[in-house]
């Protein structure tokens, strides 16, 4: 297994990954409700979202910034996550990676958002959007 890999599964672990997912689906309902249309439209907006929003495109990124903050040996050790000092020191280093995860994620949001507007324009180019 990568180190990647570990880091997904710690994420995982963790409930990162189930939080991501959670919140996901509230925002592809936002966005779904955010257009007027016909089911039909909804339902090939839902589809094009569903290409372009999701958690498996972004928890790579999350990954990254878990890599530059942790080794492998580190992410082995969390896996494991006994009550030792290398635990009590994660969860400090957890609090203060929550700021620079939540810019990643509404980061990558942003640079997919124009592009997944412009494909359901294409797709309803006579549908206002909101």
């Amino acid at each position: 297994m990568t180190k990647e890999d570990k880091i997904l599964r710690l994420l995982e672990v963790r409930g990162d990954k189930a939080t991501f997912e959670q919140l996901f689906s509230q925002l592809l309902d936002m966005l779904l409700t955010a257009r007027d249309g016909t089911p039909e439209e909804g339902a090939s907006v839902k589809g094009v979202l569903v290409q372009h929003v999701t958690p498996a495109a972004v928890l790579p990124l999350l990954a990254e910034v878990y890599g530059r903050y942790f080794t492998e040996d580190d992410i082995d050790r969390l896996l494991a996550f006994h009550d030792t000092d290398f635990g009590r020191r994660f969860l400090g280093i957890s609090l203060e990676m929550q700021g620079e995860l939540r810019a990643v994620g509404q980061a990558w949001f942003a640079s997919v958002s124009s592009e997944v507007e412009a494909e359901i324009e294409r797709l309803f180019p006579d549908t206002p959007a909101g």
